[in-house]
C-alpha cells in the first residue's frame, strides 16, 4: 500500500543515519535512536560493549549487517544478562527469534532470571518470550488460527511502536518463521475462519492501514488499496487536504473466508469525516461493495458491521 512504501522509505533513511561501531568478523552493528523507551539502569564499569553503547544511547535498536548472516544467539544472550533494563528488554525480544536454537535451554534459563526484574516491561517481555520458547502461547498477545495449527504474533509488545515484523509458529511443522515484509507498528492480527489468510492492522499516531496476507509467504492478497477504489468511484474530494489521515480496519471476515469487510475513515477537503465500508472479494481480487456513511464532525468513531447485513 502507498503509506507502507512511504514509511518504509523513511525508516531506511533513519537507519542509514544511525551510529555504527565494529563488531566481530565482517558484521557491523548499527544503533538507531527510537522514540519509545523504558527506564534505564546504570551502565556499570565493565569493558565497553555493543550493549553498553545501546545503554548509553538510552533507547534505540540494533541492526546487524552481514552477508554471512551470522548466528546472533550468543550476542542476544549476552544482552539479556546486561545490567541495563532497556538492553535486557530489547535483547529478550530479539532472542525470541532463536526459540528453536540447539542451545535454547541457555536462553530459557537467562530469560527466566528476568522474571525477578523490578522493571515491569522487562518482566512482560520475559513472560512473552517464554510463551514462545515453551510453545505455550497462552496470552492475548498471540493470535491463534481457528484450526489451531498456527499462531501469529509480533515482538516488542510493550512498546508503542514495534518493529513491524509478523512471526508465525506452525505447530504441524514445529517451525517458527517471520513473514516476508514489514507493516510498520502492528496493532492487530486476525485470522480468517479457514486459517488460510491473515489480516494485519498497522499504522502510526494519526493513521491506520490494513493488509490481507498469505500466512505462509507473507505476500499481500490485496491487489489495490481502499483508497484506490474510493478514488475510482469519485466519492470524495481529498485533493487539497494535506493530511487526510486515512484509517482502515478489518470489520469482519466472511464465514467462508472468501471476503473481508473493511472500514475506512478520513478527512475530506471540507474537513468532514468521511467513513464507510467496503467488501473485498479475494476470489475476484476486487472490491465488490462500497457503502458510504453520512459525513460527520466527530473524528473516527468505531465502525461495526451494519445492522441486518448478511454475507
Amino acid at each position: 500500500m502507498k503509506y507502507k512504501a512511504v514509511m518504509l522509505s523513511l525508516l531506511i533513511l533513519i537507519a542509514l543515519s544511525g551510529c555504527s561501531m565494529a563488531a566481530p568478523g565482517n558484521t557491523s552493528v548499527h544503533i538507531t535512536p527510537q522514540n519509545d523507551k523504558i527506564e534505564e539502569a546504570d551502565v556499570g564499569t565493565k569493558p565497553f560493549s555493543v550493549w553498553d553503547e545501546l545503554a548509553v544511547k538510552k533507547n534505540g535498536v540494533i541492526s546487524i549487517d552481514s552477508p554471512e548472516a551470522p548466528d546472533l544467539f550468543n550476542l542476544y544472550l549476552e544482552g539479556v544478562s546486561h545490567p541495563n533494563a532497556y538492553v535486557e528488554w530489547y535483547a529478550c525480544n530479539k532472542l525470541i527469534a532463536y526459540s528453536e536454537h540447539p542451545e535454547k535451554q541457555k536462553a530459557i534459563d537467562a530469560i527466566e532470571k528476568l522474571l525477578t526484574s523490578t522493571d515491569t516491561n522487562v518482566v512482560s517481555a520475559a513472560k512473552f518470550a517464554l510463551y514462545v520458547y515453551k510453545h505455550d502461547f497462552d496470552d492475548s498477545a498471540f493470535s491463534r488460527s481457528p484450526d489451531g495449527k498456527r499462531v501469529a504474533f509480533h515482538l516488542f509488545n510493550e512498546a508503542r511502536y514495534n518493529d513491524g515484523e509478523v512471526w508465525i509458529f506452525d505447530s504441524e511443522q514445529n517451525a517458527l518463521y517471520p513473514l516476508e515484509g514489514q507493516w510498520l507498528s502492528i496493532e492487530g492480527l486476525y485470522w480468517s475462519e479457514d486459517g488460510q489468510k491473515l489480516s494485519i492492522e498497522y499504522g502510526g499516531r494519526t493513521w491506520g492501514s490494513i493488509d490481507l496476507v498469505d500466512p505462509i509467504t507473507g505476500h499481500s492478497l490485496l491487489k489495490n488499496s481502499v483508497n484506490d477504489v474510493l478514488n475510482e468511484k469519485n466519492l470524495y474530494k481529498v485533493v487539497e487536504q494535506s493530511r487526510p489521515d486515512p484509517y482502515y480496519r478489518l470489520v469482519e471476515w466472511s464465514p467462508d473466508s472468501t471476503r473481508a469487510m473493511l472500514s475506512y475513515s478520513f478527512m475530506d477537503d471540507e474537513d468532514k469525516v468521511q467513513q464507510g465500508i467496503v467488501i473485498y472479494d479475494l476470489r475476484k481480487s476486487a472490491y465488490t461493495t462500497v457503502m458510504p456513511y453520512p459525513s460527520g464532525e466527530t473524528p473516527y468513531p468505531e465502525i461495526t458491521k451494519p445492522k441486518g447485513f448478511k454475507w
